[in-house]
């Protein structure tokens, strides 16, 4: 139930990854739900775990891996965070494609290991695969008792009986009649995704180049399709509610798993929200429509395995959550005015407001520079606050021309940019100085009221800037 974090996780020198304890003291997030209550999935939380495993056993998670489950199973090529020497020069390369062209992606490390950063190969993956299918042992070694597998592919939550849940390490997926356990992953331009059919005794591993997951997914339907194809249609009876009911449903709803708390509210401004409105008798989520199968579960059919959604209500009968099996942590009903629309216009006009009193302040002090000479200090903290105000915004320039050039990933992944520091350092220092604005233009009103216009303009424009990034901060 841990908030889950995608800044400062990953470094460009193997040199420079801390130790699990020193990584998980430095950023282990906040507990968001307590367990079986939310299915909140984190590399934070499956770190903690391996942190956890390490302590008990008193030797390095890595160590630990390698004499318990590499060696005995022959996996001889899988190792974490880096390969030896002599296998360098099979490590694959992860690329890009862009304008028609395989642009070589830079190999980041992580620093939340052992969630992430296996090296490893198909061949050692299907040995794994096969640990599992055979009900923990294989060529002789066994690694886990058969109760320990079964306790390991059996469901331990689900939102409802109707809906996948989750096992020890896997996700539950239902297609073509059939359950799936699954875990896919990816980073620095690689995806793969393990995947079993225990009941048919079959698996794979899929692993392939690039940053777009769809293949996991139609890979996966293609296999399905060939080798066990759907016998019949599935069809689940829906019922029909209320327009009232329907309609105490609407609203914005945010993943509990974006963390509010540091500058991570900003990336998730614009993939931490759902919002779902009553249409035609229906929800609609996103740009699916999700039909009552009863007051609290929804379901979409469009597809050719049915998807679940559920509402939680509280006592009173009011919606808080939206819950989805196909999202790694539910989403908490927010006011309107927490909601995505309302948020980023909120940071737009503080940027809008703080850029028009740039202008104007500019102008007002171009203007002073044709009467008499002199310095007063009402110019001194206009001056002073339409250049930090130019700065910040061409640290915004700075900032966006940086996601432009690199992958969204490691711009955020290696660490906050120095330039978006410097970018809140500017605007919350703004924000305390514009605040104080107003007494400044009362000061120049008993100074000379003719300069009073455009500094009217500025003040009012730098302090509606300030309370609505005040305002953003606190919510």
């Amino acid at each position: 139930g841990l908030e889950d974090r995608g800044t400062g996780i990953t470094t460009q020198a193997l040199a420079e990854v801390p130790a699990i304890g020193t990584f998980l003291k430095r950023t282990l997030t906040q507990r968001v739900a307590p367990p079986f209550q939310d299915l909140v999935y984190s590399d934070q939380g499956m770190t903690l775990a391996a942190f956890a495993v390490q302590t008990a056993v008193g030797i390095p998670f890595d160590e630990y891996a390698r004499l318990n489950v590499f060696e005995p199973l022959r996996m001889n090529h899988t190792h974490y965070l880096d390969v030896p020497e002599e296998l360098k020069q099979h490590q694959a390369r992860s690329y890009s494609f862009e304008d028609g062209q395989l642009v070589p992606i830079q190999h980041h490390y992580w620093n939340i290991w052992p969630s992430s950063s296996l090296w490893t190969t198909a061949n050692d993956m299907g040995r794994f695969v096969g640990l599992h299918l055979s009900g923990g042992s294989l060529d002789g070694a066994r690694l886990l008792s058969k109760d320990a597998t079964e306790r390991l592919h059996t469901r331990h939550f689900s939102y409802h009986p109707e809906m996948a849940g989750v096992c020890l390490g896997f996700f539950e997926r239902f297609e073509n009649g059939h359950r799936l356990l699954i875990h896919s992953g990816g980073g620095s331009g690689f995806l793969s995704e393990m995947m079993l059919l225990p009941e048919e005794g079959v698996g794979y591993f899929l692993a392939y180049n690039g940053y777009d997951g769809s293949l996991i997914s139609a890979f996966r339907s293609a296999f399905l399709d060939r080798f066990y194809p759907a016998q019949h249609e599935t069809l689940v009876n829906t019922v029909n509610l209320d327009a009232a009911e329907l309609d105490a449903y609407e609203g914005w709803y945010w993943s509990i798993q974006n963390d509010r708390r540091t500058i991570e509210k900003l990336t998730s401004l614009l993939d931490g929200y759902i919002e779902v409105a009553a249409v035609g008798g229906a929800l609609l989520v996103g740009d699916r429509s999700f039909n009552p199968v009863d007051p609290t579960l929804f379901v979409n059919q469009d597809a050719d395995e049915p998807e679940y959604i559920a509402v939680r209500r509280d006592e009173s009968g009011e919606a808080t959550h939206l819950l989805s099996a196909t999202s790694e942590a539910p989403f908490q009903r927010v006011s309107w005015f927490y909601g995505q629309r309302i948020q980023l216009l909120s940071v737009v006009s503080t940027l809008l407001m703080f850029t028009l009193f740039t202008l104007s302040a500019g102008v007002a002090l171009a203007r002073r520079r044709k009467q008499p000479f002199s310095i007063r200090w009402t110019d001194v903290y206009m001056s002073s606050l339409t250049l930090a105000n130019l700065a910040a915004v061409l640290t915004l320039v700075t900032i966006f021309a940086g996601l432009s050039t690199h992958s969204g990933e490691t711009y955020i992944q290696l660490g906050i940019p120095l330039q978006l520091q410097i970018l809140v350092g500017f605007m919350t220092i703004l924000s305390g100085l514009s605040l104080a604005s107003p007494v400044v233009v009362g000061v120049i009103w008993q100074q000379n009221h003719k300069r009073l216009s455009l500094r009217v303009v500025a003040s009012f424009l730098a302090s509606l800037a300030a309370l609505l990034y005040v305002w953003f901060l606190a919510t």
